[in-house]
This record gives structure tokens, sequence and C-alpha cells, in this order.
């Protein structure tokens, strides 16, 4: 519950940032940028929706030093069932609740200071023979680096299991919804 309240508060304060403005990219510019490693972001679950047997979270990336980190295409998600074994989220563009919108490119996502990415992931809660096993925990790793998070979760593993590509905001989906 207390990591539940974190995500939640720290989702209100960067929602509240990128409704003010802060959130949208400025320039992707042509200058390289220095390389941002794993201990520089912090990550929790976001904002949740539901419909018609589908549940969904966006997953928020933040830069509280502001070493300005670049994410380009899918993270992995590995969930923890409580059967004991491992799923891996399939990489899809969008899926029923979100993710790039039709016709959008995978593009590179930049974040520093008071600036937030997200990518949603995304499953069904419905079982065609037999109740599905729950989720008990996802590990995720960015793009191109090793796990960076491991974080509660309480959804049904059920077949449909995916992820979408990093966007900027804290929606998942691409525009970023306010």
């Amino acid at each position: 519950m207390n990591g539940r309240f974190r995500a939640l508060a720290m989702t209100c304060v960067i929602a509240a940032s990128s409704v003010i403005g802060l959130g949208a990219p400025s320039s992707l510019g042509a200058a390289p940028l220095a390389r941002c490693q794993p201990g520089d972001t912090q990550m929790a679950i976001g904002g949740g929706s539901f419909g018609l047997g589908h549940w969904g979270f966006s997953l928020l990336i933040v830069d509280p030093g502001g070493a300005k980190c670049t994410f380009l295409g899918y993270p992995t998600v590995r969930a923890h069932l409580s059967t004991k074994r491992w799923i891996v989220a399939r990489r899809t563009p969008a899926g029923y609740l979100g993710g790039l919108a039709s016709g959008q490119k995978i593009e590179p996502v930049t974040i520093g200071l008071y600036t937030v990415a997200s990518f949603l992931v995304e499953g069904t809660n419905f079982a065609v023979r037999s109740p599905c096993p729950q989720i008990t925990r996802v590990e995720i790793a960015l793009p191109k680096w090793r796990v960076s998070a491991n974080l509660p979760l309480d959804e049904p593993g059920c077949p449909v299991f995916e992820v979408h590509p990093v966007v900027y905001g804290p929606t998942g989906r691409q525009p970023p919804i306010p």
C-alpha cells in the first residue's frame, strides 16, 4: 500500500508538471547528450485504465537529476505470475487501450529535469478455459538497459500481455493526453 501511495503521489506531481507545459519536448537537439545511466532515472506505476476485459497501466520514467536521458523503442517487461513462472510482454505499437496513434512512428524521447516519459503495459482479464494466474510484480528494462525497475502489480496474467513504445508525457499514449 505504501508503494502504491508513493506511485500515486509521484503521478500527481508528474501529471501536474506536464499539464503546465514542462512535460513537452523542447528539442531533440543535434548535439550528443551525456550517456544516461539506469541510476539516473526513477520509475513508478502511473494511471490505469480498464475496458471490456482489458486492463492497462502507464509506467512513468522521470529523471530527478536532470541527466537528459534519451529512449528509443520498447522496454522489456517481464511479469512474475502467481504460478511462479515468468511471461514476457509482446512488443506492439498500440493496443486496445493506447500506445502510438495510428500512423505514428517510434521517435526518440529525451527527458530531463521536470519532464516525464512513459509507456503503456496492457493485458486482458478474461480466460478462455481456466482462470488466469495473477501477475505479482513486473521487471522492467528500459531500451538498451538491463533491469531498471522491479515493481509490484496485481493484475490477471491472461494470454494478452503487451508493452508499447516509450512516449512523452505521463499517459503511455502518443500524443500525450493531459
